[in-house]
């Protein structure tokens, strides 16, 4: 074994929130959102949030995302176990498990448990900065999961982030980011995997999803405004797409069946 890579410390953090960008709707499933949209808003059409959970390597483009509903969250235990075991690029547990002081206080036995198999958890102080950036990532990351047709329920989202995370894994593509990231990255999965152990019930609900307002903290950002929305079928995604002037359009953006693009022109938007 590489005596540089018994030296690395893994470090994971671990996140919580409700998704910004993807929602489920009784007859589109899956919609996605590409501005982001007040929970209220939502609801008046008929749009319900989804829980977002991630784990992303300390430093490094490497994550994986899961959902629930809302109201059918899973334990924290579950999710952890979860992904250490099936996402590789996590390459299983981590010694140092880093959280914001929210999800620490809405899991008052986290520190516990993670410490019966040898995980340190550590809560993010107020001037963290890289715990909520891959938090954000991961937020923006979901826009992209889409299918090749329309994606009909939670499930379905939940294969899309497996099969994201295994795609990158397998192909080791970080284009995009500088020779030192991609050193450390092509490090971090030469490291062994360590397959965590089972812990007891862990199947269990383990936090406090009632003070939820951390889980909606993106809400506290200026949002756009309230502006006219529907749905739009462009090529596999679905999503309510906000009315724009064409000086802050995108190519996403739509209105009376035109997309708007200010690169591009507009044109008709195939139904």
């Amino acid at each position: 074994m590489n005596e540089q890579l018994l030296d690395v410390t893994r470090v994971h953090h671990f996140y919580v929130a409700v998704a910004k960008h993807v929602f489920t709707h009784p007859k589109y499933g899956i919609v996605y959102v590409s501005d982001p949209i007040s929970l209220k808003e939502a609801e008046t059409y008929q749009l319900s949030p989804l829980l977002l959970y991630g784990l992303t390597v300390a430093s490094l483009p490497i994550r994986w995302l899961t959902f629930t509903s809302v109201d059918k969250p899973r334990a924290f235990k579950d999710i952890l176990l979860d992904g250490w075991r099936n996402a590789k690029g996590l390459r299983g547990q981590p010694d140092e498990l880093i959280v914001s002081r929210h999800l620490a206080a809405a899991c008052p036995n986290l520190i516990h448990d993670m410490d019966c198999i040898g995980v340190r958890v550590t809560v993010a102080g107020a001037q963290e900065k890289a715990l909520p950036a891959s938090l954000r990532v991961a937020q923006n990351a979901c826009k992209g999961l889409i299918a090749d047709g329309p994606t009909s329920g939670i499930q379905q989202l939940c294969s899309l982030a497996q099969m994201d995370h295994d795609r990158r894994f397998h192909t080791h593509n970080f284009d995009g980011y500088s020779m030192d990231v991609k050193f450390r990255a092509y490090r971090w999965l030469s490291l062994p995997p360590r397959i965590p152990v089972h812990l007891l019930n862990s199947n269990i609900l383990d936090w406090d999803n009632h003070t939820d307002a951390w889980l909606v903290s993106w809400q506290s950002s200026s949002l756009p405004s309230d502006l006219p929305r529907y749905f739009h079928t462009n090529g596999s995604s679905r999503g309510p797409l906000g009315k724009r002037k064409i000086s802050y359009a995108k190519t996403v953006f739509c209105t009376d069946n035109y997309p708007l693009s200010v690169m591009r022109g507009i044109y008709p938007v195939p139904v």
